[in-house]
């Protein structure tokens, strides 16, 4: 890949047009190596319903976290003259992940609302768990189909 930045998205799931340019300045303002989506938000498809996994997390602004979502990465391309992604079909993203934190480098959230993690039951997906697993209200309250930042991702859907 050639550019001053790289990105990492996976294609089941949704990004608003903006949602480059969130990742852009969530590592420019955080001083980041690597922005992650924490919290993030999930379909659940089957129940169409919006939960925000790991809300505990979410905090005013951006800031270093310890562990993200590979889902969505973004990071400046000198970040992979170090670190490479390893040529693996199942976990490569969050090895990255493993492997920037272990040379030190600073990890920083992307704000949530931009990116729509969409989940159709386990199948299909490398990460293999079902839908109750994001509907642990502690992690995940739910989140309105209405609510305003969620407008463009209805539209994407065609409703």
């Amino acid at each position: 890949a050639e550019g001053q930045y790289l990105t990492k998205m996976d294609d089941d799931d949704a990004y608003a047009p903006e949602h480059l340019e969130n990742c852009y300045w969530s590592l420019i303002q955080g001083e980041g190596q690597l922005a992650s989506l924490l919290p993030f938000l999930v379909h659940l498809e089957h129940a169409d319903e919006y939960r925000l996994f790991q809300a505990d997390e979410l905090q005013e602004g951006v800031h270093e976290v310890t562990w993200g979502t590979g889902n969505s990465l973004f990071w400046p391309a000198e970040t992979t003259r170090h670190i490479r992604f390893r040529e693996f079909s199942v976990g490569s993203d969050s090895t990255f992940i493993k492997d920037v934190r272990a040379q030190g480098l600073r990890m920083v959230n992307v704000l949530p609302f931009t990116c729509v993690v969409s989940r159709r039951g386990s199948e299909g997906h490398t990460w293999k768990v079902g839908d109750d697993y994001y509907r642990d209200p502690v992690f995940s309250p739910v989140v309105a189909p209405d609510h305003p930042c969620l407008a463009w991702h209805r539209q994407w859907l065609g409703r």
